[in-house]
């Protein structure tokens, strides 16, 4: 008998019985199931759970992100951009924004069917809500699930959904009288961070790497009252850099000069050149003036600012002009070929759902993920921007403060008011703005009293991969 074969056949009827809502809802078969463990394995691929999700549930979610990475490719315009101006270039990328909420959207609500009646998923982090480069205001708004986006059993959700309107629009309504609301009705709520479709400009253009959709699956709720997306500077590098500084007393975070950085590297890793230290940072003209310091540190420490040119071990080339979040998976060392270390890191900064999402891989990754809070404005250094964000907007000086002591030069009160205005979004939407750095835990609103860390699911897919043999059947989705 062959067994096998018989598993394998086991395997796609399982996922597709259990997945059924969403295949139905959106008129898809599943013809074939491959299931790839990157970090340890399971004894029963079939039927483990791995997460605080039940193993249906587990599957949904898959399908969900498999099933928008699929209509995002089929109906998003994809590589209809390549060659437009601006305008029509920026239009191409809401029309695939709005197929890829679109899609998961509908995944998200024919799942929550299906959840335990107690319980919703609540989107808290979402991509979509900043204006693009290059975009103008009559051009509408970003399509997105963001903050307030509630999935559940109609009577948990309109319940929900009074709390988060609270949350928005009532400032004497915290975050603490949610929790309290919550636990009084015995409703477990699981955060999400989402992001349908990340390096939008990319998929426009019809590039072959980059695109992803991206769902990130949390216990609880994210501590976030508002709808928010801003940019969070982030340092990531492996867990062991990190721990072998601190036994040398040399604390590394995202304002650590990075020839320090460089240092701690060389501690940890003996023998490794500096050359061998290969940086993913966002480039660009556009991101000179904000993170240009930190690429002359690097250079300057004698490390290797990555370049379309460099070949990661798995044959991947990276690029730099957009995408923070993928990087994340690659941060490691590895031997060449004359048993030489290598190390990839990741440096600069993120979009907030991005960064959220890269550091809640932290414990699964082995990596340590130091954040700061920057302005939506790329007019300072990072440094001064993320200083600029202590601020309290809401102070007599703070002008004053931010042209004496931050820049140092006089600027018009319109440059003023921008940056009280991103300071106030932060705060608004509960994001912490007092520590100098942060990690993936301030944001989570029930911290654990032992070291177990925070769960979390992550859903990547690269929407690129995904087969397109489904064009022949595009009438099959809506």
């Amino acid at each position: 008998m062959d067994t096998t074969g018989l598993k394998k056949k086991n395997l796609i009827a399982q996922w597709a019985f259990d997945t059924r809502p969403i295949l139905g809802r959106l008129h898809l078969w599943l013809e074939d199931v491959n299931i790839e463990w990157i970090k340890g394995g399971g004894d029963d691929e079939l039927n483990d759970s791995i997460s605080f999700a039940d193993p249906r549930t587990e599957r949904m979610l898959a399908m969900t992100s498999a099933v928008t990475a699929l209509g995002t490719k089929l109906f998003g315009r994809f590589g209809e951009g390549a060659g437009l101006e601006k305008n029509d270039l920026n239009q191409v990328k809401k029309d695939a924004d709005a197929i890829s909420a679109y899609a998961m959207s509908e995944s998200l609500w024919y799942l929550s069917r299906t959840l335990p009646e107690n319980h919703a998923i609540m989107v808290c982090l979402g991509e979509g809500l900043m204006p693009k480069a290059g975009e103008t205001s009559e051009m509408g708004a970003n399509p997105l699930l963001g903050f307030g986006r509630i999935y559940a059993r109609p009577g948990v959700a309109k319940f929900l959904e009074e709390c988060v309107l609270k949350l928005i629009n009532d400032k004497t309504y915290t975050w603490e009288d949610f929790r309290r609301a919550v636990a009084l009705k015995d409703i477990t709520v699981w955060g999400a961070a989402i992001d349908t479709l990340e390096n939008t400009t990319r998929f426009a253009k019809g590039e072959k790497t980059g695109p992803l959709t991206v769902l990130h699956l949390f216990d609880q709720p994210l501590a976030i009252t508002d709808q928010y997306e801003g940019y969070i500077g982030t340092l990531i590098l492996p867990k062991a850099v990190v721990d072998t500084a601190a036994e040398d007393s040399l604390l590394i975070n995202y304002f650590t000069p990075r020839g320090k950085v460089v240092d701690a590297v060389k501690m940890t890793y003996p023998g490794i050149k500096p050359v061998h230290i290969h940086v993913w940072t966002l480039q660009g003209k556009s991101r000179e003036k904000r993170i240009g310091k930190l690429w002359k540190q690097w250079q300057d420490s004698g490390a290797h600012l990555v370049d379309e040119n460099f070949i990661l071990p798995t044959g991947f080339h990276p690029f730099t002009d957009s995408g923070t979040y993928a990087p994340t998976f690659a941060v490691k060392t590895w031997k060449d070929e004359n048993n030489e270390t290598h190390l990839f890191l990741v440096d600069g900064y993120a979009a907030s759902a991005e960064a959220i999402q890269a550091a809640s891989l932290s414990s699964i990754l082995d990596i340590e993920v130091s954040m700061a809070v920057l302005s939506s404005k790329f007019a300072m250094t990072f440094d001064k921007d993320a200083a600029s964000m202590k601020l309290d907007p809401d102070a007599d000086d703070f002008s004053h403060c931010l042209r004496n002591d931050i820049l140092e030069e006089n600027v018009d009160d319109a440059f003023i008011e921008s940056y009280r205005e991103s300071i106030l979004l932060a705060r608004n939407a509960g994001i912490p703005l007092r520590k100098k750095t942060l990690s993936a835990d301030d944001l989570i609103a029930e911290k654990n009293g032992g070291p177990l860390p925070r769960p979390v699911i992550s859903f990547p897919t690269p929407i690129p991969a995904i087969p397109v043999s489904a064009k022949s059947q595009k009438t099959r989705f809506p």
